[in-house]
C-alpha cells in the first residue's frame, strides 16, 4: 500500500440532532477519490445506517466512531483502506471534548490520523483549559506521521496575525503546519 493517502475533513454541521444526510454527500466523496473521510459534528443514531451503508458500497468499509453520549456531536472515520483505532487519550475536559476527538491509524503504516471537533466553549477560562489539554494531546504526537484534520472552531491565521499567509505554525503545537 502506498503511504501516501488523501484525507478529508468535513463538517456536517448537524450540531446536536440526527438531520438526515444527504445521498450527495457520498456521492462526492467517491468523486473526490478520497481514501480517509472524516466528518465532524456527525451525530449518530438509528437513521445512519443508510448513510453507512452507501460509504460501504462506495468502499467505504472501515467505519469508526468517537464516543460520547446521545446528541453530541462526534467524529466519524470511513475509509477505503484499513484502520483501526488509536491509542490517544482524547482531552478530557468534558464529555463534548471526549466525543469531539477520534484517533485511528492506518493499518500496515505509521500513519495516524486525528479527527477533530472543537468544542465553542464559553466562558474564555474553559477555552484555555481545552485548548491546554488539546495542545498537550497534539503535542504528543510530535515525531510521529501524525495528521490532525477537523473544525478547530478558529481560525490559526488569524491567530498568527497574518490572515493572508499561505500557512502557519499551529498555536500550541508549532510542530503541526497548517
Amino acid at each position: 500500500m502506498s503511504t501516501r493517502l488523501k484525507v478529508l475533513a468535513w463538517n456536517l454541521n448537524h450540531r446536536t440532532s440526527e438531520k438526515a444526510i444527504p445521498s450527495a454527500v457520498a456521492e462526492l466523496l467517491s468523486r473526490l477519490d478520497v481514501d480517509v473521510a472524516l466528518f465532524n459534528e456527525f451525530v449518530d443514531g438509528p437513521t445512519r445506517g443508510a448513510f453507512r451503508d452507501q460509504l460501504s458500497e462506495l468502499g467505504y468499509v472501515h467505519q469508526h466512531v468517537s464516543v460520547g453520549p446521545a446528541g453530541c456531536n462526534l467524529v466519524f472515520a470511513a475509509s477505503r483502506v484499513s484502520i483501526s483505532a488509536g491509542d490517544l487519550a482524547p482531552p478530557a475536559m468534558d464529555e463534548w471534548a471526549i466525543a469531539g476527538c477520534l484517533h485511528i491509524r492506518v493499518d500496515g503504516t505509521e500513519i495516524e490520523i486525528m479527527g477533530l471537533r472543537v468544542p465553542a466553549y464559553e466562558p474564555a477560562m474553559d477555552q484555555r483549559v481545552y485548548r491546554e489539554q488539546l495542545n498537550a494531546v497534539l503535542c504528543s504526537l510530535e515525531g510521529r506521521n501524525a495528521v490532525v484534520a477537523g473544525d478547530f472552531n478558529e481560525n490559526p491565521f488569524e491567530l498568527a496575525g497574518d490572515p493572508w499567509a499561505p500557512t502557519t505554525r499551529f498555536h500550541g503545537a508549532p510542530m503541526f503546519t497548517v
